[in-house]
């Protein structure tokens, strides 16, 4: 609120708890004037006694206040000033001394909006009165995913002339231009600049829910600012089958984002819809309850880590040659039950031993890893330890899909990894006598051979 009385104005701050709080206030004097400034915890920072021109001065409150939001006045009186420009966070107050002070860059709605939208939706205006000083603005729309939009489809940022003091100016919001699946706010948003030079910003915030897919977080796809798909960004929802939407909207579903599901440990199992192409890095990472998958064959990409630490997932519903198939075994899921293994992905700075011995004695023992099996190449390694003592050391894919040929009846494996990167590990899918390859062993090497 903006009041006028002798010679001054009155304004009304906030301050939150723990914060230092400045205000800064533009003067014009018309000739030597003075200022004073009164109100709770304030102190000026520059003297009260200002020559012809244009000054800039700093009021800060001295003592951080506790409890929530707090709001005082501060009065500041004036001889000889002309014009006043006050600049807190939001709103900020433009005031001329010799005329009714006008409250500049407070938003109010044509339409109704408390705080939120819900789809479907009316198009909507945004209004701003204007005032003394104001020479340029500039308004928008900027979209939680970083899209802009100007006044009234004009470039964003671009700025215009300020209509006459006391009118109005708006700017107009279609439903197309709004995100309703995310879960921070829109940001209308309008800058203007006085005669100095200086920028002033005001916003109103705003979230829109999508109340018929409201367990669901998403955001669209654009071509040209226009909506052509959507994309799976998060679950909130508590069932634990779930089933993601084909659409959003009448917009279809064609990717799974990094990390949507990443770390959720009660979904067991998840139906994912034709028209997904892609599944994203770390997508389903660590979904330790998960136990069952139905993936479609238009699913043409599958990232990094996108299953790793899913060790319950034994069901996967997947067509035999498509791309999603190659992909889990590949990696293992199609192994079966593991004889020895790591986890995956194990940790950094591991060093770890497992041991295993053959229920009768043998001469050498035939060692078939998963395909899944992988070491940060080069970081990390994986040491298979014989009876007799001898080593051999592994990296990178090198025991992915093979089968090695350890001397004796009983081996240990060592896994040693650095302080970063990690990828599955090693798995252990079968372990058998070496029978016919005795030869391989009997120069007394220990060394391991390589069996396709």
């Amino acid at each position: 609120d903006v009041t006028t009385a002798d010679n001054g104005i009155d304004l009304i701050w906030d301050h939150l708890s723990g914060k230092e709080a400045t205000l800064t206030i533009y003067i014009q004097a018309e000739n030597a004037g003075t200022l004073a400034v009164s109100g709770d915890w304030l102190t000026l920072e520059s003297g009260n006694v200002f020559e012809a021109g244009k000054h800039t001065v700093e009021i800060s409150v001295s003592k951080n206040l506790t409890g929530a939001v707090r709001e005082g006045a501060v009065t500041i009186a004036t001889t000889n000033l002309t014009r006043i420009v006050a600049v807190k966070q939001l709103p900020y107050l433009i005031a001329d001394l010799t005329q009714p002070s006008v409250l500049v860059g407070k938003m109010t709605l044509s339409g109704t909006i408390e705080g939120s939208v819900t789809l479907p939706c009316e198009d909507m205006s945004f209004t701003w009165n204007t005032a003394t000083g104001a020479t340029e603005y500039a308004v928008g729309l900027i979209t939680p995913n970083r899209a802009m939009y100007g006044s009234d489809g004009t470039e964003p940022f671009a700025t215009f002339a300020a209509a006459t003091v006391g009118s109005s100016f708006s700017a107009h919001i279609s439903q197309a231009m709004l995100e309703p699946g995310c879960e921070k706010a829109h940001r209308m948003f309008l800058w203007l600049y006085d005669e100095w030079g200086h920028r002033y910003s005001n916003y109103y915030d705003f979230f829109v829910r999508d109340e018929a897919n409201a367990d669901w977080r998403y955001y669209y796809q654009r071509n040209d600012g226009a909506i052509t798909a959507a994309v799976v960004t998060g679950y909130k929802g508590s069932e634990t089958v779930v089933t993601i939407p084909s659409s959003f909207n009448g917009y279809p579903v064609v990717a799974i984002e990094e990390e949507a599901f990443f770390e959720n440990t009660a979904i067991t199992e998840i139906v994912i819809p034709n028209g997904v192409s892609e599944i994203g890095y770390e997508a389903f990472m660590s979904c330790t309850a998960l136990q069952c998958i139905t993936v479609p064959d238009s699913v043409e990409a599958i990232r990094n880590h996108a299953f790793d630490g899913c060790n319950a997932l034994t069901t996967i519903n997947v067509n035999e040659g498509t791309y999603a198939y190659r992909w889990f075994q590949e990696h293992g899921f199609f192994d079966g039950e593991a004889i020895l293994e790591s986890a995956h992905p194990y940790a950094d700075n591991s060093d770890e031993e497992w041991t295993y011995s053959y229920p009768s004695a043998v001469s050498a023992l035939r060692v078939t890893f998963s395909t899944a099996t992988e070491l940060e190449e080069d970081y990390d390694t994986l040491t298979i330890i014989d009876s007799e003592g001898g080593e051999t050391v592994y990296t990178g894919k090198e025991l992915s899909g093979r089968s090695v040929v350890v001397a004796g009846n009983s081996f240990t494996i060592r896994l040693q990894s650095d302080g970063s990167v990690t990828y599955f590990g090693f798995r252990i899918t079968n372990i058998e006598p070496a029978a016919g390859l005795i030869g391989a062993e009997a120069d007394g090497s220990t060394e391991l051979e390589i069996v396709s």
